[in-house]
């Protein structure tokens, strides 16, 4: 939830909850406020090994930016598609397709975050219109002919 903005409170309910995985299964935390995104959170992120998924979406106020960063040795990418509609209330509209130069730029992304990563996952979450299925499909031939 965007809601969910930075304080220590907050921070110290993410740390419980990947406290209670074993230390070998990686956490991850999708955090689409934009008050996460300051560099003490991002170092207690890594301190704590607890990732940070990089969610693309929305360039809105307060909405995250797109940042893929490795905080426990894992980057972790979930795309949500560019629909201004994506911040209405109870209702996530994720009728988005990603452009083949779009994919190439977040692609780009992802071989910066690769420096600090093991791996990179990577979810397409625009799935109306089975959007997600065809951008993963995009996505695959773009890797194998141009990287």
């Amino acid at each position: 939830n965007y809601k969910f903005t930075s304080c220590k409170a907050n921070m110290q309910v993410i740390k419980e909850l990947a406290g209670k995985l074993p230390a070998d299964i990686p956490f991850f935390a999708e955090l689409p406020s934009s008050t996460w995104y300051k560099e003490r959170y991002i170092e207690e992120f890594k301190e704590n090994r607890i990732g940070l998924i990089g969610v693309h979406m929305p360039e809105m106020a307060g909405l995250a930016p797109f940042y893929p960063v490795s905080t426990n040795y894992f980057t972790y990418l979930r795309l949500y598609g560019k629909s201004r509609l994506w911040i209405v209330p109870d209702d996530k509209v994720t009728d988005y397709r990603y452009k083949n130069d779009e994919i190439k730029k977040i692609l780009n992304r992802c071989i910066d975050a690769s420096v600090l990563s093991k791996e990179i996952f990577i979810s397409f979450c625009n799935v109306t219109g089975g959007n997600a299925a065809v951008n993963a499909l995009d996505m695959k031939k773009i890797v194998e002919n141009d990287y």
